[in-house]
């Protein structure tokens, strides 16, 4: 790790953008362990919020390694404890609030990806959907002309996703800490 540190990590932030070439030395590194640390685990969300400009197999490679540091290298495997949901929703949004679509794509594929999740999570997930609709703004906006107080079919498909995921708390029925979050996005529409 010292090594990449020192030559990748620098290179990539000082000129603001990751390669594909890049993407390819990280996976090299990263899986040559094995096994991501959690240093490791913060310093590519790190990369991911000072890189402006991101190769399209950055998104993939930062969501697949970071999935498995959270769902599958974490005890017990498959599961994403109270402990490793609080790591990630103070990584990825500190304020209550994710500030990148990948980011966000990352926190869903988590919660698709494991045998289960916590409600503090799921609700965490949702909570995202429910400040869009509220705002208008967000991970969930860019790019979309769709005005606060609606909802966008992409939305209600995330919504779907998260609810319905094999990792979300409820994963047969829609819990009452979901459902409250979904009545509040209703409320708002």
């Amino acid at each position: 790790m010292g090594v990449l540190k020192s030559v990748v990590i620098d290179e990539i932030t000082a000129r603001g953008s990751i390669r594909d070439i890049d993407v390819i030395k990280l996976r090299s590194v990263f899986y040559d362990d094995v096994a991501i640390s959690a240093e490791e685990a913060a310093l590519l969300i790190s990369i991911n919020r000072q890189a402006e400009v991101q190769d399209p197999a950055w998104g993939a490679f930062f969501v697949e390694a970071l999935t498995d540091y959270i769902v599958n290298q974490a005890k017990p495997e498959g599961y994403v404890t109270a402990e490793n949901a609080k790591w990630l929703i103070e990584m990825i949004g500190p304020g209550g609030r994710v500030e990148t679509k990948l980011e966000l794509d990352l926190l869903v594929h988590v919660i698709e990806e494991a045998r289960w999740s916590p409600a503090s999570l799921v609700r965490f997930a949702l909570d995202q959907v429910k400040q869009a609709v509220a705002t208008g703004n967000g991970p969930l906006r860019e790019g979309t002309a769709v005005a606060a107080g609606e909802i966008s079919e992409t939305e209600i498909e995330l919504i779907r996703r998260i609810v319905y995921a094999f990792g979300g708390d409820g994963n047969v029925a829609v819990t009452r800490a979901e459902a409250e979050v979904m009545f509040d996005i209703n409320d708002l529409v």
